[in-house]
């Protein structure tokens, strides 16, 4: 019984350090933070690179360093307004080159199954 409880105690003191170093988002950054994470995902598949590789190339895009953009992909902490601003352009811009792709797709097989 005694080893029960030290795994538990163990577990939740666990919970509790996986939790202390993650930052609390307000709901506006922390959909900020589901898009970009997203976008983050697919790409990095897409391109075939590692975090790593992924960080460095965006920040160049982004204009932010590849650790600020490694700690708000972590969830680790919470950025600057600038950095955010910056952040949710990008976003804002891949979602649009998204957006295009998909309807380009869609229109073109709206040609071939076009009834009339």
């Amino acid at each position: 019984m005694c080893f029960s409880t030290n795994i538990l105690s163990s577990f939740i003191k666990g919970q509790e350090s996986v939790r202390s170093h993650k930052s609390e988002y307000s709901d506006e950054t922390e959909t900020l933070w589901v898009e970009f994470t997203a976008l983050f995902n697919e790409r990095r598949k897409r391109d075939g690179r590692s975090p790593t590789k992924m960080y460095n190339a965006l920040s160049e895009e982004i204009g932010l360093s590849p650790a600020t953009l490694a700690s708000f992909y972590r969830h680790q902490k919470s950025l600057q307004r600038t950095s955010l601003d910056k952040i949710e352009a990008w976003v804002e811009k891949e979602g649009k080159k998204k957006d295009t792709y998909f309807s380009s797709i869609g229109s073109s097989s709206n040609e071939f199954n076009d009834d009339s």
